[in-house]
């Protein structure tokens, strides 16, 4: 608990601090889905075959990494900041723009950018693990209303930059050694994080286990109804450069709902704004 204790310690105030409460004309279309039992045994094994369907159906096979390594998420936010573009590329051969001036947060990001932040955090009352916490935004806004949290990331610049906002942050890897494990109240996988690894039952599992008895997920899915899950190799590119290629999954919400049982977790509320959806997991 003495890791907690120092987490309340580090607070910023300014351009991220979110408001305690939403104005009314900007309040979110919410959903409170009834809670799925997910104590039947049957019922979890149901949707694990469901979910490995999906799995199967959807993964497509991996590209070496062959690109050079040179766009890092030091490089990605270096070039937000410049309001340079960054894409994701896919092994089909799509590329997504990155929505890094969100990332960032503050002045970069749009008033709706924000304001879908405080949705995703708003019932985070306790201490909070900030997952894939890039430059730190979430970490910074909870500190700011004196909420103990903590980012991780793999990269050393994102932590860099989320501890220049004066928050705590560690370098680790959600799958490695990580402070404070099994304490936490919440976890956040914002921004598509449920998609680290390329596979976000393995994912769920293991922050199950980061968590303590009772605490919830906020877990930001893909709002486009019917994607299901894609499994897929992909990178960040320039117009110059590439990173290597890595395990990447996107998902939609009833893919989520039948990891999440598959997990023993249920699903007790989506909310929904500016084109963003976030699931709110209960851990049993």
């Amino acid at each position: 608990m003495a890791h907690l204790t120092l987490c309340r310690s580090s607070l910023i105030h300014g351009s991220n601090s979110l408001p305690d409460a939403v104005p009314e004309e900007t309040s979110a279309s919410t959903v409170v889905v009834a809670r799925l039992d997910s104590s039947s045994s049957e019922a979890a094994h149901s949707a694990a075959a469901v979910y490995a369907r999906m799995t199967a159906a959807r993964h497509k096979e991996s590209l070496s990494a062959d690109a050079v390594s040179t766009v890092t998420m030091g490089s990605v936010i270096d070039r937000a900041m410049a309001g340079l573009p960054t894409w994701m590329a896919y092994s089909d051969g799509r590329r997504v723009l990155l929505p890094t001036g969100r990332w960032l947060g503050g002045y970069f990001a749009t008033a709706v950018d924000r304001l879908g932040d405080l949705h995703l955090l708003r019932s985070c009352t306790g201490p909070t693990l900030d997952i894939g916490c890039g430059p730190g935004r979430l970490s910074a806004a909870l500190s700011a209303r004196k909420v103990c949290a903590l980012g991780i990331d793999t990269s050393p610049a994102a932590v860099s930059t989320t501890r220049g906002r004066g928050t705590a942050a560690a370098l680790c890897d959600v799958f490695g050694s990580v402070p404070a494990a099994g304490l936490w109240s919440h976890a956040l996988l914002a921004d598509g994080n449920i998609g680290i690894g390329g596979d976000p039952l393995a994912l769920l599992f293991r922050v199950r286990t980061l968590l303590a008895d009772g605490a919830t997920i906020v877990v930001e899915v893909d709002a486009e109804s019917g994607r299901g899950l894609e499994c897929d190799a992909v990178r960040w590119e320039t117009d110059t450069a590439a990173s290597p290629w890595f395990a990447w999954a996107q998902i939609d919400a009833p893919a989520l709902t039948a990891a999440a049982i598959a997990a023993n977790m249920d699903i007790v509320g989506v909310t929904e704004y500016g084109g963003r959806m976030f699931m709110h997991l209960f851990c049993r």
